[in-house]
């Protein structure tokens, strides 16, 4: 995999470099900050950490067949940033998506676009997107391994739960 996505160190930097930065600190309206991420759900990133999820979706790539090393990080560096999806749940609409096929022998990774809504229909549970080019377009959520964009709230949230268990 590789390293140059997100490290630890990278983030224990970041994190030293803001903090020390009075003035960046001042401008952080941190009450505000608190309350938008208690204002949201975020029960499916408990015991979750930047680390475990890159390393869940390292896992995925690693366990999709023949695929070479090369194009196992170009996957890897293309969903960084992203997390996976494991139940529909977990799922928002307005949020980006990027969705890997679970039969290999379709199309690599691609950019569905921004969740609208989520059908549940006779034959499954669908998942309808408005692409770059505002089309839409719908894909059936246990066809794909489907990943969502992190917001900057859950990236803040991710990186102090890093931060405590280390």
């Amino acid at each position: 995999m590789d390293t140059s996505i997100i490290t630890k160190e990278w983030l224990e930097n970041v994190f030293q470099t803001t903090s020390e930065n009075k003035q960046l600190l001042d401008s952080i309206q941190i009450d505000q900050l608190l309350d938008s991420i208690q204002n949201h759900h975020t029960d499916y990133l408990e015991n979750q950490t930047i680390q475990s999820i890159t390393d869940t979706i390292f896992n995925i790539i690693r366990g999709y067949p023949r695929l070479s090393l090369e194009t196992q990080k170009k996957y890897c560096f293309q969903l960084q940033g992203y997390r996976f999806v494991r139940c529909i749940y977990e799922l928002h609409p307005g949020k980006l998506v990027k969705v890997l096929p679970i039969q290999p022998n379709q199309k690599g990774i691609s950019l569905k676009g921004i969740v609208m809504t989520i059908k549940f229909l006779d034959n499954g549970t669908h998942i309808v997107c408005m692409t770059p080019s505002k089309t839409f377009c719908q894909f059936k959520f246990d066809n794909y391994y489907t990943f969502q964009k992190l917001s900057s709230e859950e990236e803040l949230l991710l990186t102090a739960f890093d931060l405590l268990q280390s």
